[in-house]
């Protein structure tokens, strides 16, 4: 696909930075970055500028419909229909069950799986019509496995896989690939409050560039090919 375009959420900073910082190495490719801080994305934005690729950013909260709503007609008007979506936004909050409540618990998946619900259902029947497209939907290894005080992230991880797994029934038959990458703990802003110092968080978790490195290997797949899902670990394992 020549000169294609990938909106990418959450793409100020930590994975997110990281996979708009990828396929602007790659080339050949425009890219629409939201994330609701206008700082963190212009910076982004202007790095993947430097490489020699269109790159514009949009300040966006991705949980809010009418935002959402308001995002993809800037998008379109700005750079065109979308060949590709990288659903990256969310918000990770680690606290015991009977600790959570019911604001913290809709925050967590509002940020993580209706986030992806909007985008996708934003562009995805463009992709249809169109009959091609790549959406790429960020989970985790939480998707799969249990994390003790990790109950609202978890909730809207595994909802985020099974979410994956229907649209890729669904929209398959449309052209559209549908790819859920796992990621496993990897070094972002997300484990400044773990207790880990500098030295283990560099030794033991996964640089954000190569989670980045996973997306782009599954986008430059042919058309006709496509990996469902990939899980990502640490070398060490799990924390």
């Amino acid at each position: 696909m020549e000169n294609p375009l990938i909106v990418i959420t959450g793409g100020g900073r930590g994975i997110g930075a990281a996979i708009a910082l990828a396929f602007a190495q790659k080339g050949n490719c425009r890219l629409a970055l939201t994330a609701r801080s206008t700082d963190q994305l212009s910076a982004t934005a202007k790095a993947c500028q430097a490489l020699g690729v269109e790159a514009r950013a949009y300040t966006c909260d991705v949980s809010d419909a009418d935002a959402v709503t308001a995002l993809a007609e800037a998008v379109r008007n700005t750079q065109g229909e979308p060949d590709g979506i990288v659903n990256n936004a969310g918000f990770f909050l680690a606290k015991p069950f009977l600790d959570l409540n019911t604001e913290e618990f809709d925050t967590v998946i509002a940020a993580n799986l209706r986030s992806a619900f909007l985008v996708s259902r934003a562009f995805a029947p463009g992709m249809a019509e169109r009959k091609r497209g790549t959406i790429i939907n960020i989970a985790s290894s939480a998707s799969r496995k249990i994390f003790p005080g990790m109950a609202a992230y978890s909730a809207a991880k595994y909802g985020l896989l099974g979410m994956t797994r229907v649209m890729r029934q669904e929209l398959t038959p449309h052209g559209v690939r549908v790819i859920c990458i796992l990621p496993g703990p990897t070094h972002t802003n997300a484990w400044d409050m773990s207790g880990l110092d500098e030295a283990t968080k560099h030794e033991r978790l996964m640089p954000a560039a190569d989670v980045a490195q996973a997306v782009v290997n599954a986008w430059e797949l042919p058309a006709k090919t496509v990996v469902d899902e990939i899980w990502l670990q640490p070398l060490g394992g799990d924390l």
